[in-house]
């Protein structure tokens, strides 16, 4: 996972005039080890972002993969759920679709969007 994929999966996720702004989501990776990276750097992306804006960060991103403990997994999944985290990095350990929501395959250099309504 690298750091212009990160930084282009964030513009996409934050840009006001795309659609999938202030969406509910999942980006699907093909790792644990990419979840958490994603993760971290999307992360790191809207802190910054905040920052320059003067406001205050709330987190909305997190990650989601097999290793995590029950107790961790049903956290996210209630965050989730009820909109305390727009987005999840997952492998598809994680396998909720809401009908508000939409997913990115994302793998190295190469990540396939795939909007659902």
């Amino acid at each position: 996972m690298n750091k212009k994929l990160i930084e282009q999966i964030f513009e996409i996720l934050t840009n006001p005039e795309h659609k999938l702004r202030d969406k509910c989501g999942i980006v699907y990776c093909f790792s644990k080890r990419d979840c958490e990276v994603l993760a971290d750097g999307l992360s790191n992306l809207n802190r910054q972002a905040q920052q320059r804006q003067g406001r205050g960060c709330k987190e909305w991103v997190t990650f989601y993969h097999a290793d995590l403990d029950g107790k961790r997994k049903e956290t996210v999944q209630y965050d989730w759920s009820n909109d305390r985290i727009k987005i999840v990095c997952a492998t598809v350990a994680f396998g909720m679709v809401g009908p508000y929501s939409w997913n990115f395959i994302a793998s190295g250099a190469n990540w396939l969007q795939q909007l659902s309504h």
